[in-house]
Protein backbone atom coordinates (compact mmCIF):
# COMPACT_ATOMS: atom_id res chain seq x y z
CA UNK A 1 0.00 0.00 0.00
CA UNK A 2 2.20 2.61 -1.35
CA UNK A 3 1.17 6.10 0.06
CA UNK A 4 3.17 9.49 0.53
CA UNK A 5 3.50 10.38 4.11
CA UNK A 6 0.92 13.09 3.93
CA UNK A 7 -1.76 10.75 1.95
CA UNK A 8 -1.16 8.45 5.19
CA UNK A 9 -1.35 10.77 7.64
CA UNK A 10 -4.88 11.73 6.40
CA UNK A 11 -6.17 8.43 6.27
CA UNK A 12 -4.75 6.83 9.53
CA UNK A 13 -6.23 9.67 11.00
CA UNK A 14 -9.59 9.18 9.46
CA UNK A 15 -9.31 5.23 10.35
CA UNK A 16 -8.44 5.78 14.30
CA UNK A 17 -11.51 8.29 14.11
CA UNK A 18 -13.67 5.56 12.61
CA UNK A 19 -12.78 2.26 14.53
CA UNK A 20 -15.90 0.99 16.53
CA UNK A 21 -16.87 0.41 20.10
CA UNK A 22 -17.27 -3.37 19.92
CA UNK A 23 -17.43 -4.31 23.58
CA UNK A 24 -18.67 -2.48 26.41
CA UNK A 25 -20.42 -3.40 29.30
CA UNK A 26 -24.40 -4.68 29.02
CA UNK A 27 -27.01 -1.62 29.45
CA UNK A 28 -30.46 -3.46 30.88
CA UNK A 29 -32.39 -0.39 29.88
CA UNK A 30 -30.87 0.61 26.60
CA UNK A 31 -29.98 -3.15 24.84
CA UNK A 32 -32.31 -5.36 23.37
CA UNK A 33 -32.47 -9.21 22.54
CA UNK A 34 -32.91 -11.93 21.84
CA UNK A 35 -29.29 -12.46 23.06
CA UNK A 36 -27.13 -15.22 22.01
CA UNK A 37 -25.17 -16.03 25.64
CA UNK A 38 -21.37 -16.69 25.47
CA UNK A 39 -18.53 -16.78 28.02
CA UNK A 40 -18.43 -19.75 30.30
CA UNK A 41 -21.19 -21.61 31.18
CA UNK A 42 -20.57 -21.90 35.04
CA UNK A 43 -21.44 -18.49 34.25
CA UNK A 44 -24.61 -19.05 32.32
CA UNK A 45 -27.30 -19.12 35.47
CA UNK A 46 -26.86 -15.96 36.53
CA UNK A 47 -26.87 -14.08 33.23
CA UNK A 48 -30.26 -16.35 32.53
CA UNK A 49 -31.66 -14.74 35.67
CA UNK A 50 -30.52 -11.18 35.22
CA UNK A 51 -31.92 -11.08 31.90
CA UNK A 52 -35.12 -12.39 32.17
CA UNK A 53 -35.54 -10.38 35.33
CA UNK A 54 -35.40 -7.76 33.29
CA UNK A 55 -37.61 -9.20 31.03
CA UNK A 56 -35.18 -9.69 28.17
CA UNK A 57 -35.28 -12.77 26.01
CA UNK A 58 -32.31 -15.41 24.86
CA UNK A 59 -32.03 -16.84 21.58
CA UNK A 60 -29.36 -19.17 22.44
CA UNK A 61 -26.00 -20.25 24.31
CA UNK A 62 -22.84 -20.83 22.45
CA UNK A 63 -20.23 -23.07 24.06
CA UNK A 64 -17.05 -21.66 22.31
CA UNK A 65 -14.72 -23.96 24.20
CA UNK A 66 -17.16 -26.88 24.86
CA UNK A 67 -17.14 -27.38 28.51
CA UNK A 68 -21.13 -27.90 28.44
CA UNK A 69 -22.76 -31.41 27.53
CA UNK A 70 -25.74 -29.91 27.43
CA UNK A 71 -27.97 -29.40 24.45
CA UNK A 72 -30.27 -27.47 26.09
CA UNK A 73 -29.94 -24.63 28.81
CA UNK A 74 -32.93 -22.67 30.70
CA UNK A 75 -35.11 -23.88 27.45
CA UNK A 76 -32.81 -22.10 24.66
CA UNK A 77 -30.38 -24.70 22.28
CA UNK A 78 -26.29 -25.01 22.90
CA UNK A 79 -24.73 -24.43 20.26
CA UNK A 80 -21.36 -26.18 20.26
CA UNK A 81 -18.92 -24.73 17.96
CA UNK A 82 -16.88 -22.10 17.26
CA UNK A 83 -18.39 -20.66 13.76
CA UNK A 84 -21.40 -18.68 14.28
CA UNK A 85 -23.59 -19.65 11.70
CA UNK A 86 -26.99 -18.87 12.35
CA UNK A 87 -26.67 -17.08 15.14
CA UNK A 88 -24.64 -14.32 13.75
CA UNK A 89 -26.33 -11.13 13.88
CA UNK A 90 -27.59 -11.42 17.21
CA UNK A 91 -26.69 -9.19 20.14
CA UNK A 92 -23.76 -11.03 22.52
CA UNK A 93 -23.87 -11.27 25.58
CA UNK A 94 -20.55 -12.67 27.56
CA UNK A 95 -20.88 -14.17 30.94
CA UNK A 96 -18.77 -14.12 33.97
CA UNK A 97 -15.24 -12.14 34.45
CA UNK A 98 -13.68 -11.83 31.33
CA UNK A 99 -10.87 -14.93 30.07
CA UNK A 100 -8.70 -14.27 27.64
CA UNK A 101 -8.55 -18.16 26.41
CA UNK A 102 -12.04 -17.32 25.35
CA UNK A 103 -11.01 -14.61 22.60
CA UNK A 104 -8.13 -16.30 21.02
CA UNK A 105 -8.93 -16.79 17.57
CA UNK A 106 -12.48 -15.88 18.26
CA UNK A 107 -16.05 -15.91 16.05
CA UNK A 108 -17.23 -12.34 15.33
CA UNK A 109 -20.08 -12.45 17.91
CA UNK A 110 -17.01 -12.56 20.97
CA UNK A 111 -15.02 -9.70 18.84
CA UNK A 112 -18.43 -7.56 19.38
CA UNK A 113 -19.89 -8.20 22.75
CA UNK A 114 -21.93 -7.05 25.28
CA UNK A 115 -20.25 -7.83 28.95
CA UNK A 116 -22.24 -8.72 32.35
CA UNK A 117 -19.19 -7.84 34.84
CA UNK A 118 -16.90 -4.64 34.33
CA UNK A 119 -13.40 -5.24 33.20
CA UNK A 120 -11.09 -4.63 35.86
CA UNK A 121 -8.98 -1.05 36.04
CA UNK A 122 -5.74 -2.13 34.63
CA UNK A 123 -7.16 -3.94 31.58
CA UNK A 124 -10.02 -1.98 30.74
CA UNK A 125 -7.47 1.12 30.73
CA UNK A 126 -6.26 -0.95 27.64
CA UNK A 127 -2.15 0.92 28.67
CA UNK A 128 -3.68 3.97 28.39
CA UNK A 129 -1.56 6.38 26.62
CA UNK A 130 -2.95 10.33 25.73
CA UNK A 131 0.02 11.46 24.46
CA UNK A 132 0.60 8.55 22.14
CA UNK A 133 -1.50 10.72 19.17
CA UNK A 134 1.94 13.02 19.39
CA UNK A 135 3.28 9.67 17.54
CA UNK A 136 0.73 10.47 14.50
CA UNK A 137 3.43 10.89 12.00
CA UNK A 138 5.24 7.28 13.25
CA UNK A 139 2.19 5.52 13.43
CA UNK A 140 0.53 6.33 10.07
CA UNK A 141 3.76 5.49 8.44
CA UNK A 142 4.00 2.16 10.18
CA UNK A 143 -0.23 1.40 9.25
CA UNK A 144 0.74 2.54 5.79
CA UNK A 145 3.54 -0.19 5.60
CA UNK A 146 1.57 -2.94 6.74
CA UNK A 147 0.55 -5.38 3.92
CA UNK A 148 -3.54 -5.93 4.23
CA UNK A 149 -6.36 -4.51 5.35
CA UNK A 150 -7.10 -6.49 8.03
CA UNK A 151 -3.50 -5.59 10.21
CA UNK A 152 -4.37 -2.22 8.98
CA UNK A 153 -8.03 -1.87 11.43
CA UNK A 154 -6.20 -3.96 14.14
CA UNK A 155 -3.40 -1.50 14.20
CA UNK A 156 -5.52 1.63 13.57
CA UNK A 157 -7.81 0.06 16.45
CA UNK A 158 -5.28 -0.23 18.91
CA UNK A 159 -3.86 3.05 18.83
CA UNK A 160 -7.56 4.52 19.26
CA UNK A 161 -7.91 1.78 22.09
CA UNK A 162 -4.51 3.09 24.24
CA UNK A 163 -5.19 6.51 23.22
CA UNK A 164 -8.84 6.39 24.36
CA UNK A 165 -7.86 4.30 27.72
CA UNK A 166 -10.99 2.08 26.47
CA UNK A 167 -9.90 -2.07 25.65
CA UNK A 168 -13.68 -1.88 23.71
CA UNK A 169 -11.95 -0.46 20.92
CA UNK A 170 -9.44 -3.22 20.31
CA UNK A 171 -10.19 -4.97 17.29
CA UNK A 172 -9.32 -8.91 18.09
CA UNK A 173 -7.70 -10.68 15.24
CA UNK A 174 -9.98 -14.11 13.66
CA UNK A 175 -7.07 -16.24 13.69
CA UNK A 176 -5.28 -17.48 16.98
CA UNK A 177 -1.78 -15.70 18.21
CA UNK A 178 1.42 -17.16 16.53
CA UNK A 179 -1.07 -19.05 13.45
CA UNK A 180 -1.18 -15.81 11.45
CA UNK A 181 -2.34 -17.57 7.67
CA UNK A 182 1.00 -16.42 5.93
CA UNK A 183 3.72 -16.18 8.72
CA UNK A 184 3.84 -19.01 10.68
CA UNK A 185 5.90 -22.52 10.96
CA UNK A 186 5.52 -24.81 8.04
CA UNK A 187 6.36 -28.50 8.36
CA UNK A 188 9.90 -28.92 7.97
CA UNK A 189 10.82 -25.17 9.35
CA UNK A 190 13.02 -24.55 12.97
CA UNK A 191 11.29 -22.38 15.22
CA UNK A 192 13.40 -20.27 18.01
CA UNK A 193 10.56 -19.63 20.71
CA UNK A 194 11.95 -16.91 22.61
CA UNK A 195 9.69 -16.28 25.31
CA UNK A 196 8.41 -20.12 25.96
CA UNK A 197 6.36 -19.87 29.32
CA UNK A 198 5.54 -23.55 29.79
CA UNK A 199 4.97 -24.36 26.24
CA UNK A 200 1.65 -23.34 24.96
CA UNK A 201 3.49 -21.43 21.72
CA UNK A 202 5.58 -24.41 21.37
CA UNK A 203 2.35 -26.90 21.16
CA UNK A 204 1.00 -24.04 18.53
CA UNK A 205 3.91 -24.75 16.48
CA UNK A 206 4.45 -28.39 16.84
CA UNK A 207 0.67 -28.41 15.55
CA UNK A 208 1.99 -26.44 12.26
CA UNK A 209 4.92 -28.19 11.88
CA UNK A 210 3.01 -31.72 11.82
CA UNK A 211 5.60 -33.63 13.68
CA UNK A 212 8.77 -32.45 11.28
CA UNK A 213 11.04 -29.69 12.68
CA UNK A 214 12.82 -29.08 15.51
CA UNK A 215 11.75 -25.93 18.26
CA UNK A 216 14.00 -24.27 20.26
CA UNK A 217 12.10 -23.09 23.31
CA UNK A 218 14.03 -20.53 25.51
CA UNK A 219 12.43 -19.53 28.89
CA UNK A 220 14.90 -18.03 31.45
CA UNK A 221 12.18 -18.72 34.44
CA UNK A 222 13.34 -22.11 36.39
CA UNK A 223 9.65 -22.69 37.70
CA UNK A 224 8.61 -22.25 34.06
CA UNK A 225 10.83 -24.43 32.18
CA UNK A 226 10.21 -27.32 34.54
CA UNK A 227 6.79 -27.30 32.99
CA UNK A 228 8.25 -26.69 29.31
CA UNK A 229 10.78 -29.56 29.66
CA UNK A 230 7.81 -31.94 31.07
CA UNK A 231 6.10 -31.43 27.13
CA UNK A 232 6.44 -33.95 24.85
CA UNK A 233 6.62 -32.52 21.36
CA UNK A 234 8.44 -33.90 18.50
CA UNK A 235 11.43 -32.06 17.84
CA UNK A 236 11.93 -30.11 21.08
CA UNK A 237 14.91 -28.87 22.74
CA UNK A 238 14.10 -26.87 25.64
CA UNK A 239 16.52 -24.28 27.41
CA UNK A 240 16.52 -22.45 30.44
CA UNK A 241 17.86 -19.32 28.89
CA UNK A 242 16.38 -16.19 28.34
CA UNK A 243 17.38 -14.36 24.56
CA UNK A 244 19.47 -11.30 25.14
CA UNK A 245 22.29 -9.13 23.33
CA UNK A 246 25.20 -10.68 25.17
CA UNK A 247 26.00 -13.39 27.82
CA UNK A 248 25.67 -12.66 30.77
CA UNK A 249 23.78 -13.36 34.34
CA UNK A 250 20.94 -11.38 35.11
CA UNK A 251 18.06 -10.40 37.89
CA UNK A 252 14.79 -11.78 37.35
CA UNK A 253 11.28 -11.13 38.40
CA UNK A 254 10.16 -15.03 38.61
CA UNK A 255 6.23 -14.14 38.09
CA UNK A 256 4.72 -16.77 36.30
CA UNK A 257 3.47 -15.22 33.07
CA UNK A 258 4.67 -11.99 33.52
CA UNK A 259 8.16 -13.08 34.73
CA UNK A 260 10.87 -10.78 33.40
CA UNK A 261 14.41 -9.34 34.03
CA UNK A 262 14.66 -6.71 36.49
CA UNK A 263 16.90 -5.50 38.96
CA UNK A 264 14.68 -5.98 41.76
CA UNK A 265 14.28 -9.85 41.38
CA UNK A 266 15.33 -12.05 43.39
CA UNK A 267 16.03 -14.61 40.84
CA UNK A 268 19.13 -14.80 38.95
CA UNK A 269 19.08 -16.13 35.31
CA UNK A 270 21.26 -17.11 32.52
CA UNK A 271 20.97 -15.05 28.95
CA UNK A 272 22.22 -15.45 25.96
CA UNK A 273 22.46 -14.06 22.13
CA UNK A 274 20.08 -15.89 19.74
CA UNK A 275 23.11 -15.87 17.30
CA UNK A 276 25.16 -17.87 19.93
CA UNK A 277 22.40 -20.35 20.83
CA UNK A 278 22.26 -21.03 16.87
CA UNK A 279 25.86 -21.55 16.84
CA UNK A 280 25.88 -23.57 19.80
CA UNK A 281 23.25 -25.86 18.23
CA UNK A 282 24.80 -25.86 15.05
CA UNK A 283 21.49 -24.64 13.23
CA UNK A 284 21.89 -25.40 9.37
CA UNK A 285 18.25 -23.28 9.40
CA UNK A 286 16.54 -20.87 11.30
CA UNK A 287 12.60 -20.65 9.53
CA UNK A 288 10.86 -18.57 12.66
CA UNK A 289 11.48 -16.53 15.28
CA UNK A 290 9.26 -15.84 17.89
CA UNK A 291 9.53 -12.74 20.66
CA UNK A 292 7.63 -12.46 23.49
CA UNK A 293 9.88 -11.54 25.74
CA UNK A 294 8.40 -9.25 28.48
CA UNK A 295 10.20 -6.00 27.22
CA UNK A 296 13.36 -7.67 26.27
CA UNK A 297 12.26 -7.41 23.05
CA UNK A 298 14.93 -5.17 21.87
CA UNK A 299 17.81 -6.32 23.51
CA UNK A 300 16.70 -9.78 21.67
CA UNK A 301 16.72 -8.47 18.60
CA UNK A 302 19.88 -7.07 18.71
CA UNK A 303 21.49 -10.64 19.54
CA UNK A 304 19.88 -12.23 16.59
CA UNK A 305 21.02 -10.20 14.07
CA UNK A 306 23.69 -12.82 12.31
CA UNK A 307 20.66 -15.57 12.31
CA UNK A 308 18.32 -12.78 10.91
CA UNK A 309 20.74 -11.90 8.20
CA UNK A 310 21.93 -15.37 7.48
CA UNK A 311 18.79 -17.67 7.41
CA UNK A 312 16.12 -14.82 6.86
CA UNK A 313 13.26 -16.37 9.19
CA UNK A 314 9.96 -15.46 9.89
CA UNK A 315 9.82 -13.08 12.31
CA UNK A 316 6.76 -13.13 15.27
CA UNK A 317 7.26 -10.20 17.86
CA UNK A 318 5.27 -8.93 20.78
CA UNK A 319 4.71 -5.11 20.64
CA UNK A 320 3.18 -4.39 23.45
CA UNK A 321 4.90 -4.80 26.81
CA UNK A 322 6.48 -1.30 26.78
CA UNK A 323 4.13 1.61 25.95
CA UNK A 324 6.24 2.84 23.27
CA UNK A 325 6.84 -0.68 21.42
CA UNK A 326 3.74 0.06 19.52
CA UNK A 327 5.56 2.55 16.94
CA UNK A 328 9.31 1.53 18.21
CA UNK A 329 9.54 -2.34 17.31
CA UNK A 330 7.74 -1.93 14.03
CA UNK A 331 9.61 1.08 13.46
CA UNK A 332 13.14 -0.80 14.04
CA UNK A 333 12.10 -3.88 11.77
CA UNK A 334 10.87 -1.84 9.27
CA UNK A 335 13.75 0.35 8.85
CA UNK A 336 16.37 -2.66 9.12
CA UNK A 337 14.36 -5.15 6.94
CA UNK A 338 13.14 -3.51 4.29
CA UNK A 339 11.95 -6.64 1.86
CA UNK A 340 9.80 -8.19 4.08
CA UNK A 341 6.19 -8.24 4.28
CA UNK A 342 4.16 -6.97 7.67
CA UNK A 343 1.06 -7.97 9.49
CA UNK A 344 -0.47 -7.12 12.41
CA UNK A 345 -2.94 -9.34 14.69
CA UNK A 346 -4.31 -8.57 18.66
CA UNK A 347 -5.60 -11.94 20.16
CA UNK A 348 -7.09 -10.83 23.28
CA UNK A 349 -10.11 -8.39 24.71
CA UNK A 350 -7.83 -6.22 26.62
CA UNK A 351 -4.13 -4.34 26.19
CA UNK A 352 -2.00 -7.58 25.84
CA UNK A 353 -0.77 -9.93 22.96
CA UNK A 354 -0.26 -7.49 20.13
CA UNK A 355 2.17 -8.89 17.56
CA UNK A 356 4.03 -8.25 14.55
CA UNK A 357 4.26 -10.68 11.93
CA UNK A 358 7.12 -10.63 9.57
CA UNK A 359 8.21 -12.27 6.40
CA UNK A 360 10.77 -11.47 3.85
CA UNK A 361 9.44 -11.17 0.56
CA UNK A 362 10.86 -14.24 -0.96
CA UNK A 363 9.17 -16.95 1.57
CA UNK A 364 5.65 -15.48 0.45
Amino acid sequence: MAMHSGQALESFRGAVAGVPLLRRELDLERDDGPFVVVGHPKHWRATVDMLRGANKRIAAFQDLRFESRRLLFAGRPVWRSRWSGPLAGYPVVYAGPVKKRYFDGPPDNVVRCLYTEPLPGWRQLAQHTPKLTDKIEELAQIWSNLADASSREVYASTVRARSAGDSGFFDVSRYREYDHPIVRARPGDTVIDAGAYWGDSARRFAWQQRGRGKIVALEPSPNNYKRLARQRLVGLVPMCLGAWNVNDVLSFDDNGGSSKISSKGSTTIHVAPIDWIADELALEQVDVIKLDVEGAEREALAGASETIDRFRPKILLSIYHRRSDIYELPQLLMSTLKDYRYYVGHHGPYHTETDLYAIPIERL
